[in-house]
């Protein structure tokens, strides 16, 4: 019940093979199909194989144990310029111990979309940090885009948010029948200078 097959390189154990067919590199107990463990920050590397270097594409995977929480990561890769997983032309999805934050990562000077139905471009962060829903080239922060109202220049002074349609476009506030909806214009110096604010009872 106990037999394995393992294997050596200067008379160390690199790999094992137990009696329920896991198979361990770097541990004699894998604890899945396939286990890799190291005591220092590695990756593991999934590439093409052309000749040349730059050519290739791959993705890996990269990790780091701590006793200090926040500075143990795990970390997935992906690179179609050179598989190399180094400089600013690669993807990575971050994870940090600590209950710690989750970062998406584009080390190239493009932008990141989503996509739903495989062909619709339903989300867009430009490279300059504008999003745009609906629309890849977003002029504002937010950008939200139900149809394309034509070609213009928007007022530089009033695009930190554009909402456009080429039909009926609306911007909709709710609340419950006894709460308020309001707009607040504020400055540093009056945090609720001028508000505009709606309920069901007072109206406008």
């Amino acid at each position: 019940a106990g037999d394995y097959v393992f294997f050596l390189t200067d008379n160390a154990d690199r790999m094992r093979i137990v009696s329920s067919g896991s198979v361990g590199i770097g541990t004699n107990a894998p604890e899945a199909t396939l286990t890799v463990a190291h005591s220092t920050p590695h990756q593991a590397i999934f590439r093409t194989a052309q000749t040349t270097a730059s050519e290739r594409a791959g993705g890996g995977f990269s990790s780091l144990g701590h006793a200090t929480a926040t500075s143990r990561y795990a970390r997935l890769f992906l690179d179609a310029d050179g598989a190399n997983f180094s400089g600013t032309d690669y993807f990575t999805i971050e994870k940090f111990g600590n209950s710690g934050e989750v970062k998406l990562l584009q080390y190239s000077n493009a932008n990141m979309s989503f996509w739903v139905n495989t062909s619709t471009q339903a989300m867009t962060i430009k490279n300059d940090g504008n999003v745009g829903i609906g629309t890849n080239a977003p002029s504002a922060k937010l950008h939200v885009r139900e149809s394309n109202p034509g070609s213009f220049t928007y007022d530089s002074t009033a695009d930190t948010l554009i909402v456009e349609g080429n039909g009926n476009a609306g911007i909709t506030i709710a609340t419950a029948a006894a709460n308020t909806s309001r707009i607040i214009f504020a400055s540093p110096n009056d945090p609720t200078g001028a508000e505009i604010k709606y309920s069901d009872a007072t109206d406008l």
